[in-house]
């Protein structure tokens, strides 16, 4: 990713001297060939789906015994891997740069590819070897979690160079605007405005103002609503993932109603965008999504293997989340008076909603902590509402 970050393709033409050698550069970058091999789609079947056949057939076992194939496999993983991050990363200048969408789609599509063969190979072992249980398990964390570090590089290249584009395009409508907007000041020899068209101009002044901020305010509500709505997209994965891993447990099925209640919240919100005109900045969801990802990285106190800090630790996140979502109830709630698209009964029900969530999670919280912390106690915090009972019994 560094190789290709630093744009080799670039270099090479700016190193070269016109002729020939830079001349057939330039067609082979352009041909049909290389263009098909840099459609991200195909580059990502051919740098996972060689994993997938690696790992899932016999071919890693024939690798221990067959030197030549140990090396086509090694040659053919480094030319996948470097293929495919040229194809997504799009920073040199070949026969068509794909858009951003299909490029972060393809990202995705390809990272839970590599997830999925990661969690296979925790329970199944390739074809004819014979890994232990543990080294098989300690491979699959070091594939999986790093398969998720180098897609969130991936995503900030690619974030970073559309960021680029973008500002530059941004910044050259606005100095076109500022000059469309420019008015000409009345000269030596022109006729000085009557009283009349000076309080026309001043009302039209004034509509260019209240439209002005009009359009400041929808701006600052699409910026808002749409950061809340990345937050929940990390909230929803990150109560998916603890539901998923401590089910069965003596947590799990607190956690699958948490799970189910936040996704419908989220669910909530999207519908609130649509009624209130709010576009969905997919970037920011893409990015949440991601990050939860690379959040899974912290080691808490182990490297390896995910420890029961993790669950305290994720808790509390999702408690700050919740804390967050009941801020933006409230904040509608209050504003639901001037706008008649917000329904007051419903954002009542969704603020009432988010306290039981924290309730539930801080008691939650209290088991928790206690049974990883001071587990020799033997003893679990009684939540407010049983402590409540006992006093007054």
């Amino acid at each position: 990713m560094l190789f290709v970050a630093a744009r080799p393709l670039t270099l090479a033409l700016r190193a070269l001297t016109p002729g020939r050698t830079r001349r057939l550069l330039v067609t082979l970058a352009h041909s049909a060939p290389v263009g098909l091999l840099l459609f991200p789609p195909l580059a990502a079947v051919l740098d996972i789906g060689g994993l997938w056949l690696l790992y899932r057939t016999e071919l890693f076992a024939a690798t221990a015994h067959r030197p030549s194939a140990h090396g086509a496999v090694q040659v053919h993983m480094v030319a996948a891997g470097l293929l495919f991050t040229l194809a997504v990363c799009g920073l040199d200048p070949v026969r068509r740069r794909w858009s951003l969408a299909v490029r972060g789609a393809t990202v995705l599509a390809a990272g839970t590819a590599h997830a999925v063969l990661a969690r296979t190979l925790c329970s199944r072992q390739p074809p004819g070897t014979g890994f232990t249980a543990a080294d098989l398990r300690h491979g699959a964390q070091w594939m999986y979690y790093r398969g998720d570090l180098v897609e969130a590089g991936l995503a900030v290249v690619m974030g970073v160079s559309w960021y680029a584009c973008a500002g530059g395009a941004r910044a050259h409508r606005r100095r076109r605007g500022f000059t469309d907007r420019a008015v000409d000041r009345p000269g030596r020899g022109t006729r000085r405005p009557s009283q009349d068209s000076g309080s026309r101009r001043g009302t039209m002044n004034r509509t260019a103002r209240n439209s002005h901020d009009g359009a400041t305010r929808q701006k600052r509500l699409v910026i808002y609503l749409n950061d809340h709505l990345a937050g929940a997209t990390a909230g929803v994965e990150l109560a998916r993932r603890m539901a998923q891993e401590h089910r069965g447990s003596a947590y799990g099925e607190t956690l699958e109603s948490l799970r189910k209640e936040i996704s419908q919240d989220r669910q909530a919100l999207v519908r609130l965008l649509a009624d209130l005109d709010v576009p969905v900045r997919h970037y920011k969801t893409y990015g949440a999504w991601l990050g939860e990802k690379a959040a899974r990285m912290k080691p808490n106190g182990r490297l390896l293997r995910r420890s029961g800090l993790a669950l305290l630790v994720e808790l509390e996140a999702m408690r700050l989340g919740a804390q967050g979502k009941a801020s933006l109830w409230r904040g509608l709630l209050a504003a639901s008076a001037q706008d008649s698209r917000l329904d007051a009964d419903r954002l009542e029900e969704l603020l009432r909603r988010a306290g039981q969530q924290i309730r539930t999670m801080d008691a939650l919280h209290a088991r928790i902590a206690t049974a990883l912390l001071f587990p020799m106690t033997g003893q679990e915090p009684a939540s407010p509402a049983t402590a409540g009972t006992s006093s007054s019994s």
